[in-house]
């Protein structure tokens, strides 16, 4: 098993600029074409782990590109106007004028077809588990999903323990022995 990960500009330790969703997304492309082109990795044999904004990223990345083994969504979202109208912070302002970061999940989750794990946290005070509820009634492919019961937005495999890593290992090993992997 390898891993890549990735960070986005504007995160972690890269470039200071405030990031969009265009340039996630092509960071993200960027990632993709160097482990298909330069490291020669088979696109079937490739799965996506995507963490709150992460996830959605790794949606979007999916749909770009139909042979990805198979995704697992960590606590995120359905999109950023449901996640502005959750937090209630802001709406004295006509967010539906000036959203233009829209990161909707939910319209383009439905257009996948590979496997999908979602996982969450009932105590997720970041994102409520809900959203991964919805995601997955969306999804039309083969899905599951795990709410781990008292865990946050962060900590969901510390949580889950056991359980959240059979869920996954279990995800993993049923998806490569089908055809074609």
């Amino acid at each position: 098993l390898s891993v890549l990960l990735v960070e986005y500009r504007g995160y972690g330790r890269s470039t200071e600029r405030f990031p969009s969703e265009k340039t996630v997304y092509e960071d993200v492309e960027t990632a993709w074409n160097y482990l298909v082109n330069e490291r020669q990795i088979n696109p079937n044999n490739i799965y996506i782990f995507g963490h709150s904004l992460g996830g959605a990223i790794a949606i979007n990345l999916a749909l770009n590109h139909p042979e990805i083994a198979g995704l697992i969504i960590e606590s995120s979202f359905t999109n950023i106007k449901e996640m502005i109208a959750y937090k209630k912070k802001y709406w004295m302002f006509p967010i539906n004028l000036i959203l233009t970061q829209k990161f909707d999940s939910l319209a383009k989750i439905s257009a996948l077809k590979m496997p999908i794990l979602l996982t969450h946290g009932t105590e997720d005070e970041l994102i409520p588990s809900t959203m991964s509820e919805a995601l997955f009634t969306a999804a039309t492919e083969s899905k599951q999903l795990l709410i781990v019961a008292g865990a946050g937005h962060n900590n969901v495999r510390q949580v889950g323990g056991n359980q959240y890593w059979q869920t996954v290992q279990q995800f993993l090993t049923l998806e490569s022995q089908k055809p074609g992997f």
